[in-house]
């Protein structure tokens, strides 16, 4: 009997462990006009920069401070919202943002801005 009660005791441990720290789900998103594409997996957002992207787009993000920001509901006021601010390094086509808060199972969109104001590039995980 007290081998069965190590070996409960061992699985529930064993179970603990293996058990995610915390739900997330992966949404990914392209604005096509943009050329960037969006790939939310739990906590971090990775922005990459297609090969195809306009040069106007390039010069907006390359060697700025681009914000990313992603969000619950369409309806802006209400919608739980992530934001996150780093540079752009220069002639780098990907960025990641890691999020202080994981929203990803109920993300709807995600956009990234230019720092004098203005989006630079919008996308909707809303199917």
């Amino acid at each position: 009997m007290r081998h069965f009660a190590v070996a409960v005791a061992a699985f529930a441990i064993v179970g603990l462990l293996a058990a995610p720290a915390s739900e997330g789900a992966t949404r990914r998103a392209t604005d096509s006009e943009a050329g960037v594409r969006f790939t939310l997996d739990g906590r971090v957002l990775t922005v990459r920069l297609l090969r195809g992207a306009p040069a106007g787009v390039r010069r907006e993000l390359f060697g700025e401070l681009i914000r990313a920001t992603c969000g619950t509901s369409f309806a802006f006021t209400q919608a739980v919202k992530v934001r996150k601010t780093r540079l752009w390094p220069r002639d780098r086509r990907t960025v990641r943002y890691r999020f202080r808060r994981n929203i990803s199972q109920r993300a709807k969109w995600c956009l990234i801005e230019h720092p004098r104001g203005g989006d630079v590039a919008f996308a909707s995980f809303a199917r």
